[in-house]
Formats: structure tokens, C-alpha cells, sequence
């Protein structure tokens, strides 16, 4: 390496500055939810702060297993366009659940953020705590895809 920094050292870096803009991004996501467009939660807030810093960590672990996979910048941005398209329609962000076609909806419960993002409706709305079998499952999904990138 040049300089002497070596490889760990670089990706010892790189979490770290992951790490802080995932807190950014995940304290500016709950302060616009809740105090500037007035969102309500029934469940435990801190439960809710798990899951999206869990949802960015795992989002971000992906970019860095894409960055090192691949040296051109185009390719890793065809592919980011094209992952989050998929993600998106796949997994009932887009086009709900309840609409897919049975086979579809199997392969639309492999998608890293269908799990979490019931997890997250079920704490807003259900008022599920982190005990509950869904939230449980969300977040278990979402390290288990932090484990896979890395």
C-alpha cells in the first residue's frame, strides 16, 4: 500500500466513516419523522432507532462489499440503480405484498428490507416492542445481511 496503510487499515477507516454517517443519516430520518412532519409512534422509539441504524448499517456494509468488488465507478452505479429498483418493487415500498403473485412474494421476502420495513410499520403502529417475533425477525434479517456483505 502506499504510505504504509495498509488494507485493514483502510477498511478499519471506512467503517468508521460509515458508522458516523449512518448516525447522521439515521438522526436526521427520526428528528424530520417526528417533530417536523408530526409522525406518531405507538411502540418504543429506541426500538425504531435499532432497526434504521441497523437498516443503514446494512446498506452501507453493501456499498462497501461493492466497492471492493468492483474498480470502475459506473458499474458499481449501474448496479446500485439497479439493485434499488428491485428493492423497491420488491419489496412492498412500491407495490404492496398483498398485490404480488404468490411466487413473486417468495422472492420479494428474500429482499434484505421487506422484513425490517414490517418491522418498522409493527413498532410504529402495532406498538410491538423488540421482544415481538416480526421485530425480532427484522432484525435478524438485517445483521444477517450485514454478516453476508462483509
Amino acid at each position: 500500500m502506499l504510505a504504509g496503510v495498509t488494507s485493514l487499515e483502510i477498511l478499519i477507516v471506512q467503517i468508521l466513516t460509515s458508522f458516523v454517517v449512518v448516525l447522521v443519516s439515521v438522526t436526521e430520518t427520526v428528528l424530520l419523522a417526528f417533530f417536523v412532519i408530526d409522525l406518531t409512534i405507538i411502540g418504543n422509539g429506541l426500538t425504531l432507532i435499532i432497526i434504521l441504524f441497523l437498516a443503514c448499517a446494512a446498506g452501507s456494509f453493501a456499498g462497501i462489499l461493492l466497492s471492493c468488488a468492483t474498480d470502475d465507478i459506473k458499474k458499481i452505479s449501474m448496479i446500485t440503480l439497479a439493485c434499488g429498483q428491485v428493492l423497491s418493487n420488491l419489496s412492498g415500498a412500491v407495490w404492496p405484498l398483498e398485490g404480488q403473485h404468490y411466487i413473486l412474494r417468495y422472492f420479494s421476502f428474500l429482499m434484505p428490507i421487506t422484513l425490517p420495513s414490517i418491522s418498522i410499520r409493527d413498532v410504529m403502529l402495532r406498538g410491538y416492542a423488540i421482544g415481538e417475533k416480526s421485530v425480532l425477525t427484522g432484525i435478524s434479517v438485517l445483521m444477517a445481511w450485514m454478516v453476508a456483505c462483509l
